[in-house]
């Protein structure tokens, strides 16, 4: 299956031999970036800059910020993470399903009280 498109990482961390400093102020001048901007780039964790529909536009996006001196990469877009409510339903690692307790949930049937109706 083909990749729907692709998302451009940058680590925020310096490749040997170029200054973190000399890193920030060029991309600061070719890229126009903002102070925010700026200061999550360089957290030091990966982040993920932007989302390219082709392999050939992330290339070359690669190449502009490792000619600067910065650590990037492109890998194929993943799908967006489940909700809550999914992955609580999917099997375990015991192989049952986690959809919480372990009885039944006694207020969808008859009240608190044997002379309580049933819903």
């Amino acid at each position: 299956m083909a990749a729907k498109g692709y998302w451009f990482v940058f680590n925020g961390v310096a490749r040997g031999g170029y200054e973190l400093d000399d890193i920030k102020a060029e991309m600061y001048e070719t890229f126009g970036l903002g102070a925010r901007e700026m200061d999550r780039l360089f957290s030091g964790s990966p982040v993920v800059i932007k989302k390219v529909k082709d392999a050939e536009t992330a290339a070359r996006l690669q190449v502009a910020v490792e000619s600067l001196g910065g650590v990037c990469w492109y890998e194929p877009e993943r799908g967006a993470p489940s909700s809550y409510r999914d992955r609580r339903l999917q099997s375990d690692r015991r192989g049952h399903l986690g959809d919480g307790a372990f009885d039944p949930d006694r207020r969808q049937g008859r009240g608190r009280r044997y002379e309580d109706p049933i819903l």
